[in-house]
């Protein structure tokens, strides 16, 4: 479980983000995330980081205006309905019915033997390997998956975002996440 679990309060997305649907993404991942935080759940490490995630694509939406921000808002909202499906399914006792990709990974981390570092590297991987191809398959039109550079301004979004998602993860739950650098 990660060791600085409760070290730090949680960081409040809700309130700061402009776009109601990635406010909406935001609330439900930062509420995810502080019951995770007061159950003692490892599970809390990336749903933070993807909370704190979420809240630097609406500054990337304010700031840079996106060409197409209608297609970028479609990926952020069925990526995440994927990892929130998983989430509560397997609250809701449902772990069958979890997909095989997350369902690994939560398996995983409930055995307790997993570092935050751990918990956040395999949260990272699964929803890129197994949700992404999904997010795109079921966004493609005629077989073309749309706009490709709205689909890398989101990858660039990602990459500047992970300084301050790794200082934050590590400040909250270990120091050794720091060496994701």
């Amino acid at each position: 479980v990660a060791a600085g679990l409760g070290r730090s309060p949680p960081v409040a997305v809700e309130g700061t983000i402009a776009d109601p649907e990635l406010a909406a993404i935001a609330s439900r991942l930062a509420s995810h995330a502080r019951r995770y935080e007061r159950e003692r759940d490892s599970r809390c490490v990336f749903t933070h980081s993807y909370a704190l995630l979420t809240a630097a694509l609406d500054r990337h939406m304010a700031e840079d205006r996106p060409e197409h921000p209608e297609y970028l808002l479609a990926i952020a909202q069925r990526f995440a309905d994927r990892y929130l499906l998983a989430l509560d399914t397997w609250d809701a006792g449902r772990r069958d019915e979890v997909s095989p990709g997350w369902r690994i990974v939560f398996e995983r981390i409930a055995t307790r033997r997993t570092s935050p570092l751990e918990d956040l590297v395999v949260g990272v991987y699964a929803h890129i390997v197994h949700d992404l191809p999904f997010v795109l398959a079921d966004l493609a039109e005629g077989g073309r998956i749309g706009p490709i550079g709205t689909y890398h301004r989101v990858c660039y979004v990602i990459v500047g975002a992970m300084d301050h998602i790794v200082d934050d993860g590590r400040r909250r739950y270990s120091p050794w996440i720091r060496w994701l650098d």
